[in-house]
């Protein structure tokens, strides 16, 4: 029998453990990893803002600033104010955004912060809701599934990722965010269900 407590969201080992997964994935572009528990905000946020809070809880603290656009924005960023102190600011002002990629990009996405030439690494990263993220290409034919083929450092040639519900404008946009690299953004796909692959501004996308 697994005792309660066994199942609440650690805001130190598992904090700890997203860090790992979120590390490789940028090592390894388009490599799909997992979140191990995503209880976090269980009782505040609907399903979608819960990997938005185990994010949150991971990377943000109160020289950060932030901001999300979803569904359930308002709840998700006082829970994310409450537990990190992490500044909530316009979207053309944070260094995390939380978005979903499976519709039209909003106005804001044209002034996302791209760092400067002295400073690159002031490039926003974006963290974008999907509805499936997987390397298996025989899913390849199901609904609403793209698929990605990514080349660049960490890539051993070329590797195919397929991303269900991600809207061909957010590729579209993340190709005019890294079109004078070292400038850029950093793009993170992340599911409902904790899966996650990074899209880093080195990686080519088609």
């Amino acid at each position: 029998m697994i005792a309660q407590n066994e199942t609440l969201f650690d805001p130190v080992h598992d904090t700890q453990q997203l860090y790992r997964e979120l590390l490789d994935a940028f090592a390894e572009p388009g490599k799909v990893k997992k979140a191990a528990r995503l209880t976090a905000g269980e009782a505040e946020l609907k399903p979608g803002s819960r990997m938005i809070a185990a994010l949150a809880l991971t990377l943000l603290d109160s020289e950060v600033r932030f901001a999300v656009d979803n569904d359930d924005a308002q709840q998700t960023v006082a829970f994310i104010r409450m537990h990190t102190f992490a500044r909530a600011v316009l979207p053309a002002e944070a260094d995390y955004l939380f978005a979903d990629g499976r519709g039209a990009l909003p106005d804001w996405t044209a002034h996302v912060m791209l760092g400067t030439l002295l400073e690159p690494e002031q490039g926003a990263t974006l963290f974008l809701q999907v509805d499936e993220l997987t390397e298996d290409e025989g899913t390849g034919h199901a609904a609403n599934m793209r698929m990605l083929t990514l080349s660049g450092p960490g890539v051993p040639g070329e590797r195919k990722m397929l991303a269900a519900g991600l809207a061909a404008e957010w590729l579209e946009q993340r190709r005019l965010w890294n079109a004078e690299y070292p400038l850029g953004a950093d793009v993170v796909l992340y599911t409902e269900t904790g899966k996650l692959a990074a899209l880093p501004r080195t990686t080519k996308v088609i």
